[in-house]
């Protein structure tokens, strides 16, 4: 199986993000088309969520995508996946109930549609971390 040049990278942009601290980073936004539900964004790719993999040789747990949705910025965009604050988003708890296992992707449009409360939607995968 292939990995795309964006599955590399993003996740060294992640540690590289989260060693920066609360500095606040210039990153460009995706544009939203300003309607209501996320107008513009692509719709969510289709499957079931949560999706989990296991991992073929068993040495770690399995890896959960689920669909995580929020408001856009105040100017009305969509935040690009690589300014999610992952652990914001989820409510998870990354250094205690779990670790990032795959890249935060998006933004989507909300499976809601038109009007929903929280039009900007991201993958997440997370699994159960090794105790250290």
């Amino acid at each position: 199986m292939r990995t795309s040049l964006k599955a590399r990278i993003v996740p060294v942009l992640i540690c590289l993000l989260a060693a920066c601290g609360d500095k606040d980073l210039d990153f460009p936004l995706v544009e939203d088309s300003g309607d209501e539900g996320g107008g513009g964004l692509e719709a969510l790719p289709e499957g079931e969520y949560p999706e989990c993999e296991e991992d073929p040789d068993g040495l770690s747990a399995d890896c959960c995508t689920d669909v995580y949705c929020t408001v856009p910025k105040d100017n009305g965009d969509c935040a690009a996946a690589v300014q999610v604050d992952a652990e914001a988003l989820t409510g998870v708890d990354l250094e205690v109930e779990g670790c990032l296992c795959a890249p935060v992707d998006g933004p989507y449009a909300s499976p809601e549609g038109e009007g929903a409360e929280a039009p900007c939607c991201y993958l997440v995968g997370i699994m159960d971390c090794p105790s250290t």
